[in-house]
């Protein structure tokens, strides 16, 4: 990806997001369950340790909801939306799904089957 190319792929994610805490943040929320909690982190190493950046809790512009991760890999020209699912029903991350920018990919971690060491994207 050229220096160009780059800039686009930022400007896109500035548009739809607001970035509400820093990139590489874990956001640790209380209405969390510990598992959900774990691996999203987890989820966020492994995302860290395979040259992406990440975003935790980004607020969607115009769109009341907030994924757990949102994140964008810069030589492949990705940008994801990762739900980490703990019990929410399919019905609640289909809706959520159709809100989300289209231009995301998006990807639903259940924590019952994450296995860091055979995690990929």
């Amino acid at each position: 990806m050229n220096f160009k190319q780059k800039q686009e792929l930022i400007k896109k994610v500035s548009d739809l997001f607001i970035r509400n805490y820093p990139q590489g943040t874990v956001k640790i929320t209380s209405g969390e369950s510990r598992t959900h909690r774990q691996v999203k982190a987890d989820v966020c190493g492994w995302l860290k340790d395979n040259g992406w950046d990440f975003w935790t809790e980004p607020n969607i512009i115009g769109n009341k909801n907030r994924p757990d991760i949102m994140a964008i890999h810069y030589l492949s020209s990705m940008a994801i939306i990762i739900e980490i699912i703990a019990s929410e029903k399919e019905s609640s991350l289909l809706q959520k799904q159709d809100r989300y920018p289209k231009e995301f990919q998006f990807i639903k971690v259940y924590c019952k089957d994450f296995n860091y060491d055979t995690f990929s994207i």
